[in-house]
């Protein structure tokens, strides 16, 4: 069995390669330039059918999921290797659970929107011993200097100014993601807390866990001083991005 993290030079990735290193593990460093481990595309399917083979297991960090095709699902399927990724995309977690008859049928298994915020929100729920739980909403203050990289702002800017889906009374709808404000007041050291609307694949997925849930909301505070307003600023007005 090989652990292979795609875009293992990435912020994402070089972090997920050195904790499994730390473990004990020899995961390969995925990526298509040159000076990694292993080299491929993950948009390319002769590429990925190249190098992968049978019973791989592929840690997918290779962002924006925004613009990902599901190339690297379907050389799962087709190939036989599992498949975890990153993505905080709702639009490529649907064509993942599009997929999921094939992905079933084929006996692999491919885990979507794997990320912190996705994995924690569903692990808080699952402990909360609610059993039908209603509401989830969720806040994020980010440690800037450890979450200050272009990966987290490319992923960041999708939502500023744009059209994000939200789950509010049982369905999916689209906002302009950034304009709507929440306040909270957390615990110390975060205090107050001025989050802005921002799209969460959990508002797509949760639900299919858990079919009681009517509402899913994810809030950001940048808490870089001044980056709330410019932000704000640009969602009325695209042409400042």
């Amino acid at each position: 069995m090989r652990i292979i993290v795609a875009g293992g030079r990435g912020f994402f990735g070089r972090t997920i390669v050195e904790m499994l290193r730390a473990e004990g593990l020899a995961p390969l460093a995925g990526s298509r330039g040159p000076g990694t481990d292993i080299a491929f595309n993950v948009e390319d399917s002769a590429s990925l059918r190249a190098v992968l083979q049978p019973g791989d297991i592929v840690i997918d960090t290779v962002g924006p999921f925004q613009d990902r095709s599901t190339v690297l699902v379907e050389a799962a399927i087709e190939i036989g290797f599992d498949c975890v990724d990153l993505s905080d995309s709702i639009a490529y977690a649907r064509k993942v659970w599009d997929l999921k008859p094939r992905i079933d049928a084929a006996g692999v298994r491919v885990l979507t929107a794997c990320s912190a915020m996705s994995a924690i929100s569903a692990a808080l729920v699952r402990h909360s011993g609610i059993t039908e739980p209603v509401r989830v909403t969720g806040f994020i203050a980010p440690a800037s200097r450890h979450a200050a990289n272009s990966a987290t702002g490319a992923s960041l800017l999708r939502s500023v100014g744009k059209p994000i889906e939200v789950l509010r009374d049982g369905r999916l709808i689209t906002r302009t993601g950034w304009l709507e404000r929440h306040t909270m007041a957390l615990p110390p050291p975060i205090g107050r807390i001025d989050g802005h609307l921002f799209e969460t694949v959990d508002s797509f997925l949760l639900p299919k866990v858990w079919p009681s849930l009517r509402t899913s909301e994810f809030f950001v505070d940048s808490r870089v001083p001044g980056l709330n307003a410019a932000f704000t600023l640009a969602g009325h007005v695209p042409a400042f991005l």
